[in-house]
């Protein structure tokens, strides 16, 4: 194992670029917890003898009163995704790694993650051909599965059947 990046009190959900060049993380200081405030880096990795080093790292999103959540890069490349509460609901973004802008995804009083208990919760996940991202949405007591067509960026809700009230972890 090696380290290659420090400076904050806790880290969680390291994410790798497909092209292994980049990173992405969660970090986080005391006394916040990962549900209050957190911030979502994205490193770029230089090859050092057998292993990395961290050339450059940035904050992309969150902050003290911010929480992210879920960091994923689209297996195309394209996009870093993640999920952020600075309204007060978890909602689902985009970051076009190429012109660096952001764009929420999902709205309305619904959550699309999770309190960050421990490593690998997830509730989204990519097409594999990075055309959709398909997601949770909680809302009045239902989780529902989605689908987000990333070129129209339509939303629709996948039917599963109604006995299917509460889904979790979409792989």
């Amino acid at each position: 194992s090696q380290k290659i990046a420090s400076g904050d009190d806790f880290y969680m959900q390291p994410a790798w670029h497909p092209d292994g060049k980049q990173c992405a993380w969660i970090a986080w200081n005391h006394p916040q917890m990962p549900w209050d405030g957190t911030q979502l880096y994205l490193g770029t990795l230089e090859t050092a003898g057998s292993g990395f080093t961290l050339s450059q790292a940035i904050v992309v999103a969150g902050g003290t009163d911010v929480s992210v959540f879920q960091p994923q890069f689209s297996p195309d490349g394209r996009y870093l995704a993640y999920v952020a509460d600075p309204d007060g609901w978890w909602q689902l973004y985009l970051y076009d790694l190429e012109s660096s802008q952001h764009q929420v995804c999902t709205g309305g009083k619904a959550e699309h993650g999770l309190p960050a208990w421990v490593q690998g919760l997830r509730t989204y996940g990519f097409s594999p051909d990075s055309q959709s991202i398909y997601y949770l949405r909680s809302q009045e007591g239902y989780i529902g599965l989605w689908k987000l067509d990333l070129q129209s960026m339509m939303k629709e809700r996948v039917r599963i059947g109604a006995e299917y009230s509460w889904l979790q972890q979409p792989a």
